[in-house]
């Protein structure tokens, strides 16, 4: 599974790396922008003399600065406290990996108890406030993240029995795949996937991403099915998905 995941994470990793090359300039000078206008605020309530509306000002000034940290699209072994930040400076994430450890981080590895808020309420867009102490609160405006994890057997009998990820409804927010086993029946030499197929798959996800981050998210696109197509689901909904539901589907209970 490991080069699998590999293979499917590579863009996204590789566009980051390319976008933060291109953009350090732009980066450095909105770090340094926001330096001096923090200092100038800080002096300025220094003074005796000083009216709100000038603080104000800067301080819309400060705000309205752009980018100040590399781009991140794809997370791997994260704390929930560190997604708040990462979601908050981008807006989307992808959380992908050969291993499950990253989910567990939300069910109290670090801590004494199980923090899934963020993660349910990024499966839907639903707007999350993070306040702390010493730190003011983050909000954060929907924020989305897609989860895709290749675990072990075990671990998905341990989230099946998960109490905080089941009473959470975190366990039926996602579709499970197991595939055939070919133990018996595979050959040591086996055809690789070709070079052809692999720049088609990797020229269609930066194409993808190259047009994510051109649209302007302040009016989000909603796909929705043709006609036809919903009907055709809708059928196939009632026809199978339901029946399986208390057949072959039955190991999720929640769904």
């Amino acid at each position: 599974k490991s080069p699998v995941i590999n293979m499917i994470k590579s863009p996204y990793v590789q566009y980051s790396i390319d976008w933060n090359i291109k953009n350090q300039m732009l980066i450095s000078r909105n770090n340094a922008e926001k330096k001096i206008l923090t200092t100038r605020i800080s002096e300025l309530e220094k003074k005796k003399d000083v009216t709100a509306d000038e603080i104000a000002e800067l301080e819309m000034q400060l705000s309205g600065i752009g980018c100040t940290s590399e781009r991140r699209i794809a997370v791997d072994d994260v704390t929930p406290e560190a997604l708040v930040g990462l979601l908050y400076e981008n807006k989307t994430l992808l959380m992908i990996s050969d291993e499950p450890g990253s989910l567990m981080n939300f069910n109290g590895r670090y801590t004494n108890s199980a923090n899934t808020d963020l993660i349910i309420k990024s499966w839907s867009g639903d707007d999350h406030f993070n306040d702390r102490a010493g730190r003011g609160c983050i909000i954060l405006r929907k924020p989305y993240m897609s989860i895709c994890l290749a675990c072990q057997p075990y671990f998905f009998e341990n989230i099946m029995k998960n109490q905080a990820f089941r009473g959470s409804g975190l366990v039926a927010r996602f579709l499970y795949c197991f595939p055939k086993s070919n133990i018996g029946h595979r050959k040591y030499n086996t055809e690789s996937i070709s070079q052809e197929m692999l720049d088609t798959y990797n020229n269609l996800i930066c194409k993808l991403l190259d047009f994510k981050f051109s649209y302007n998210t302040r009016n989000e696109m909603l796909l929705t099915f043709e006609p036809d197509a919903a009907k055709c689901f809708a059928e196939y909904y009632n026809d199978y998905i339901e029946k399986q539901l208390v057949s072959e589907m039955i190991f999720c209970r929640d769904w």
